[in-house]
């Protein structure tokens, strides 16, 4: 299991990047920390986990993540064409695989669609 945690910090201490737990039937919690201007690249930095006793081939490690659809709804709240362009621009991000240097082949996207 993975988590990744963005700190309020310009850049998270290497010493401190990658936390690992073990947990029950040869399962790990592997948490890694970045701070607001760090460069994140899960591969390079879950290569540190070696150091703590789990070596992990990044070729044979599949990453689950999820990828959320916008759709706008005619609900109060927001003016509907703030909420087009609020889509357009979350359409327009850099995507997680990109984001953080996972390899294409390697990533399984789990999607839900939000109304709003």
């Amino acid at each position: 299991l993975l988590t990744v945690k963005f700190l309020d910090i310009p850049y998270a201490p290497i010493e401190t990047r990658v936390g690992l737990e073990k947990l029950e039937h040869d399962f790990y919690r592997v948490s890694v920390n970045y701070g607001f201007k760090d460069e994140p690249d899960l591969p390079r930095d879950l290569a540190l986990c070696a150091d703590m006793g789990l070596t992990l081939d990044a070729m044979d490690t599949s990453y689950f993540i999820g990828k959320e659809s916008l759709i706008a709804n005619t609900k109060p709240g927001m003016a509907y064409w703030r909420k087009k362009i609020f889509i357009s621009l979350f359409r327009s991000a850099e995507t997680i695989t990109n984001q953080f240097k996972l390899p294409a082949n390697r990533v399984v996207e789990l999607g839900a669609q939000v109304s709003f």
